[in-house]
């Protein structure tokens, strides 16, 4: 089966392609131009692995929170590849893609231990859950930096952050909250995890075949 993932939710523009059992990967820190870079880069990546854009059988997307460019151009391009090729099409929640992307790992196999994958919201603010397990345990937020660190629960559990923006959260942390200093946390680097969103997706589609035709973005803001 080939299949394509891309995540646009950030300032990052990540895409998986999957042949096989081969898998190409582009990502590159691009600002909030998804929609000048998304279907070049997808074309040179299909280029590069010999791959018409045609034979791709799934597409999939991460589907919010997020930028809000970058997720209407994201879910615009999924939707349009979809109908054009008369393919199916799957979106994936951003944060459970983020903090996925921690777990199956020796570090985070505690129940002690929370995964908050973090999203740049703008005005200081930030798009974060909390995951135990590989469970997520709270409702999707839009906080700030020092009001996430009043939230009991993480007063006494080791916390991991993930995603691309994690070390922003971090820094105003430090500046913030130097209570911080005392806590056990980790923060897990930035890098691609379009291979996640892809494996994800594939089993999403196993499991619940493709989107609705209604489905769109998640949105935790007002996007006006």
């Amino acid at each position: 089966m080939n299949v394509i993932a891309f995540d646009t939710a950030s300032e990052y523009l990540d895409i998986a392609l999957r042949i096989d059992h081969r898998t190409f990967i582009q990502y590159k820190k691009i600002g909030l131009k998804h929609s000048e870079y998304l279907i070049p880069n997808i074309n040179d990546l299909c280029t590069s692995a010999d791959l018409r854009i045609q034979d791709l059988d799934l597409i999939i997307c991460t589907r919010g929170p997020g930028s809000f460019t970058g997720l209407r151009v994201g879910m615009a391009t999924a939707k349009g590849l979809a109908y054009g090729l008369q393919k199916p099409l799957v979106s994936v929640p951003t944060l459970d893609v983020y903090a996925n992307c921690l777990y199956n790992k020796d570090l985070i196999d505690e129940d002690s231990r929370v995964v908050i994958p973090v999203i740049d919201a703008r005005k200081k603010r930030f798009y974060c859950a909390l995951y135990s397990g590989n469970v997520k345990i709270s409702d999707s937020l839009d906080i700030s930096a020092e009001d996430l660190f009043d939230i009991h629960i993480l007063k006494s559990m080791n916390i991991y952050f993930s995603g691309p923006d994690a070390e922003i959260l971090i820094r105003i942390l430090r500046e913030t909250r130097p209570e911080i200093h005392t806590m056990h946390f980790s923060v897990h680097p930035a890098e691609s995890i379009s291979e996640k969103l892809l494996n994800m997706g594939i089993q999403y589609f196993e499991n619940n075949g493709p989107d609705s035709v209604t489905q769109g973005p998640i949105y935790i803001r007002n996007s006006t």
